[in-house]
């Protein structure tokens, strides 16, 4: 396979370069590079187009990869960057098809405590364990289809990480938690209002 990466989305290589046959990458798939005079990029197959990406979270500096030639999600519709945005709060996102109005929800792992069981806990002066929620995506919402189309535009796109915090945010209220950060929400939320309008 020969291609012309682009930086990032912005600046194509000097160089054409056969990096693999195409037969190697899944469809979708991903594979992983690390030049000795250069930074570390990977490929992303969708079809037969093939892109290029700088192996570094745009928003976080972190690299993408979660294990080894694994730069798309287990779904492997979106990068894994949009994980990375709140990475801090959920043990893992997914998509799932039991949500059919909503974009997102919260859900616990099995044996973990309900969030109203762990609200009485903690009424009560009872130590609770910490634990994270897994954040669940509703693959046939409006949103999350806009989300696939702008990933395929660019996937380093930094609306990605914007959204996913605001459907981690919006998730949280829908099951009647509280936000660690309400006006950070807010003031997202207030600036997605004004480029919409």
């Amino acid at each position: 396979m020969e291609t012309d990466l682009q930086d990032g989305g912005n600046q194509a290589l000097s160089e054409k370069t056969v990096l693999c046959a195409l037969e190697d990458l899944g469809d979708p798939g991903s594979k992983g590079f690390e030049p000795e005079d250069g930074d570390p990029f990977f490929i992303v197959r969708q079809g037969d187009q093939v892109f290029g990406y700088v192996n570094s979270c745009p928003h976080y500096g972190s690299t993408l990869e979660w294990k080894d030639d694994t730069f798309l999600s287990y779904d492997k519709d979106l990068i894994q960057c949009i994980e990375s945005a709140v990475q801090d709060d959920v043990k893992e996102v997914r998509l799932s098809h039991r949500l059919k109005q909503s974009p997102s929800c919260l859900v616990v792992d099995e044996g973990d405590l309900s969030p109203q069981l762990e609200a009485m806990l903690r009424q009560a002066g009872q130590a609770v364990p910490d634990r994270k929620p897994i954040l669940e995506l509703n693959p046939e919402h409006a949103i999350l289809k806009r989300l696939q189309e702008i990933f395929e535009k660019d996937g380093t796109d930094p609306r990605l990480s914007e959204y996913a915090e605001l459907l981690f945010g919006q998730a949280v209220l829908a099951e009647g938690g509280q936000l660690e950060d309400p006006g950070a929400f807010t003031r997202k939320l207030s600036l997605l209002m004004e480029k919409a309008l």
